[in-house]
């Protein structure tokens, strides 16, 4: 590892080009990735969360270049990061449950940022703990049964890789308004929990719903249905109604809804809704209800508000880039801090 300490000349260079980037209004993610370079900083990604690759290299920054700012591991190789001396205290670590020895990884490690993957069913407090072996703690998923740090911080799960047209890096521009939108509600995915009811619901009570159930076995090169074209079918539906998932109400679903600019509809008790959706007090606004009947009544209510439709696709719309300037401006000065 770099001694930042033995060369301040460098330092100091490196805290005038922080304010210089900040006062031009560089994009955030070209930020992150110049301090890495200079900290010759890595990411270390474990080649097992695909899914979310393209999410995670948006708001890492890694999306300004190339995926060599990006060091894959796996389950078998991953022994090999303890005997690493250029990585400890100066990485980007991100990390899943699945890993057998992930806490003696990250203790050894101690990343500068850590981004934890999965957790969906909140039974890994233990993981959750490794936030004292780093400066930030990014999160998937919030679980009213932990203890969360300041700088332990919810973050969307993201969207599947290759769902933005092009390649776009979470920057589309071709968001269709309201009323270009010709499918009322869609859904596709597999038949599970609450979502046969859910479907059922809709298609009796709503015009123009579009309901396909298909078997996803998180294969990303056997999807069921392509994401680009998942994109295109959202970019062409006012609501997206979601259903559980596992266990969670919150799914990656959501977030691929909100990017194309749908209206994500979400049914469960007020209490487990607030605190899934709690982003620091900053909870989306998208479409809740304690049933599906009264979801959907909700939904046939607001289709003869389209202005109403269309303040509630910007307030999403915002809610979402609101999120992800925050996460990129914490991940920047942490990494500023470290210099």
């Amino acid at each position: 590892m770099r001694n930042l300490d033995a060369v301040p000349a460098e330092k100091k260079l490196c805290k005038h080009l922080f304010y210089i980037l900040k006062r031009l209004t560089i994009p955030l993610c070209y930020i992150i990735f110049i301090f890495c370079i200079l900290y010759h900083m890595k990411i270390l990604y474990p080649e097992e969360c695909m899914w979310e690759l393209e999410y995670i290299k948006d708001i890492t920054g890694c999306n300004c270049n190339s995926d060599l700012e990006i060091e894959k591991y796996n389950i078998n190789n991953c022994n090999l990061l303890l005997e690493r001396e250029d990585i400890v205290s100066n990485c980007l670590f991100v990390m899943t449950i699945s890993y057998y020895n992930i806490e003696e990884i990250v203790k050894k490690i101690k990343p500068l940022v850590i981004l934890c993957l999965s957790d969906e069913h909140g039974i890994f407090q233990k993981y959750n703990d490794l936030e004292k072996y780093t400066k930030l703690f990014l999160r998937q998923y919030n679980h009213k049964s932990y203890n969360y740090s300041s700088h332990n911080i919810q973050i969307p799960l993201g969207y599947v890789s290759n769902f933005l047209p092009n390649n776009n890096n979470n920057n589309v521009t071709d968001i269709k308004p309201i009323n270009e939108r010709k499918i009322n509600c869609s859904f596709i995915g597999a038949k599970k929990s609450d979502r046969e009811h859910m479907c059922n619901v809709f298609e009796k009570n709503m015009d123009n719903t579009i309901i396909v159930f298909v078997n996803n076995n998180w294969d990303i090169e056997k999807l069921p249905v392509v994401p680009n074209k998942l994109f295109t079918l959202y970019n062409n539906s006012i609501f997206i109604i979601i259903g559980r998932g596992n266990s969670s109400l919150d799914c990656f679903r959501i977030y691929e809804a909100v990017v194309a600019g749908a209206i994500p509809v979400i049914v469960g008790e007020e209490m487990e809704i607030n605190t899934t959706f709690y982003y620091g007090g900053y909870k989306p606004p998208f479409v809740y209800s304690d049933t599906w009947e009264n979801a959907v009544a909700v939904c046939n209510n607001l289709l003869h508000e389209p202005e109403l439709l269309q303040e509630k696709q910007d307030k999403i719309l915002e809610w979402w880039s609101n999120q992800n300037t925050n996460i990129k401006n914490i991940i920047t000065q942490t990494i500023h801090q470290q210099s």
